[in-house]
């Protein structure tokens, strides 16, 4: 038998229904870290819109550059920068 530990905001949300546990689980838990990365916030946003960094990415898709940590994001790194945070969303959609 296997066992999910992790923190809210890591773990996928589809596990809160099936609490099957499969690759998908760290499929999503890699593209989170990766949407943290790049944009400097927190798994858990907890804003009134959004839920999870996820979600919030997924709002954040069209304009990518205005999502990217500022405290990082240097002109000759932002396409880079742009890429990671396609994959993390790739990872982290339904």
């Amino acid at each position: 038998m296997s066992a999910v530990a992790g923190s809210f905001g890591y773990i996928a949300p589809e596990y809160a229904y099936t609490t099957k546990v499969n690759e998908k689980i760290d499929v999503y838990s890699f593209g989170v870290v990766q949407l943290e990365l790049v944009t400097g916030r927190e798994p858990n946003v907890g804003d009134d819109e959004h839920t999870s960094l996820a979600e919030w990415a997924w709002d954040h898709y069209g304009p990518i550059a205005d999502a990217l940590d500022e405290e990082i994001k240097e002109a000759c790194f932002v396409q880079q920068m742009v890429a990671v945070f396609k994959l993390g969303v790739m990872c982290t959609n339904k």
